[in-house]
């Protein structure tokens, strides 16, 4: 992308004539996947102490939309009565739609009531829009000079991510030896990024037991001591 390079140096506005615009769709959903972090691999060996978790699971929904966002290469500023906004390198903002200016078809983002116009190879331009919703869109008319006629801007995929209410979110810890037995706590929590626990139940399983088991997972015991257990995941459904 060519940078902005867009410093304003003066901004004196006043409403302008009515302005023609054709406001952008909902953003288009391309894909979505239930996908999950966990903290193992199947059958590689590893190692937990006691109080660590042995596995955790959080799996949550990444949704996919395209056209809906405006990426800035380079920062810039709009400053005048009123106004006082700065655009850093890297902002994304909402893609507004299209417009008519200097008999040119253009294109603006938004930022609250404000959108930016500029033009389909994306230089910024010095009048903006007034999209308030008290009345019809107006361009609100700027004088500035800049340091270069240079500016793109693009249109760009984003993506969001959610938590999938129907997705797996718990860990196994491992609580060392008793009584003879292997002892687990298994810990569910909401779907709220693992911040609160929803459920807790204890697990023991024989000392000795090569393979245990619990629900879908299926855990290979490899050595196994008072304060550590060394293991591998055999198998685990579920999305990866």
């Amino acid at each position: 992308m060519r940078a902005f390079g867009i410093v304003v140096l003066l901004a004196i506005f006043s409403a302008g004539c009515t302005a023609s615009v054709q406001y952008a769709g909902r953003p288009q959903l391309i894909s979505s996947e239930l996908v999950a972090n966990r903290n193992y691999e199947i059958d590689q060996r590893q190692q937990a102490y006691v109080g660590e978790p042995m596995i955790r699971v959080q799996e949550f929904r990444v949704d996919r939309y395209t056209g809906s966002e405006v990426e800035i290469s380079n920062g810039f500023s709009i400053n005048g009565p009123g106004l006082n906004y700065q655009y850093a390198e890297g902002q994304n903002f909402p893609y507004g739609g299209r417009t008519h200016l200097y008999d040119q078809d253009m294109h603006f983002f938004r930022m609250g009531t404000l959108g930016v116009v500029f033009d389909e190879a994306g230089r910024v331009q010095d009048k903006v829009l007034n999209l308030a919703s008290y009345g019809p869109p107006v361009f609100l008319i700027y004088t500035f000079q800049t340091d270069s006629q240079s500016g793109d801007v693009g249109l760009i995929e984003s993506e969001r991510r959610n938590v999938a209410a129907d997705g797996q979110n718990f860990e196994i810890i491992y609580s060392g030896m008793g009584s003879g037995s292997i002892r687990l706590n298994y810990r569910e929590f909401t779907n709220n990024d693992m911040a609160r626990q929803a459920f807790f139940q204890e697990l023991s399983y024989p000392v000795g037991s090569e393979t245990i088991r619990f629900r879908d997972i299926v855990i290979q015991v490899h050595e196994v001591s008072s304060e550590s257990i060394e293991y591998s995941v055999l198998s685990h459904s579920g999305p990866s």
